[in-house]
């Protein structure tokens, strides 16, 4: 029994950490497309987010957006 509570654990806490990845890489691949546009960060996370909205009716793949180098940047900075 107690293996399976620590199955559902693990399946719980693995969807939770996609979700982060995926809200991660999406807000970095908003504001580099951002600063693209604009050539300046945004003066806060609710006007990337307000522009994104606006700007694409479909989200975005990060992965299309951003380099290899700057994912791995963005894991970096979220390490430390």
């Amino acid at each position: 029994m107690s293996d399976e509570v620590t199955i559902q654990r693990l399946l719980k806490e693995s969807e939770e950490l996609e979700r982060y990845e995926a809200e991660l890489l999406a807000t970095a691949a908003h504001l580099k497309l951002y600063r693209e546009r604009f050539g300046c960060d945004p003066d806060s996370r609710a006007v990337l987010d307000q522009w994104a909205r606006e700007s694409f009716e479909q989200p975005i793949d990060p992965y299309s957006v951003l380099s290899r180098e700057e994912i791995a940047q963005v894991w970096e900075d979220a390490i430390h």
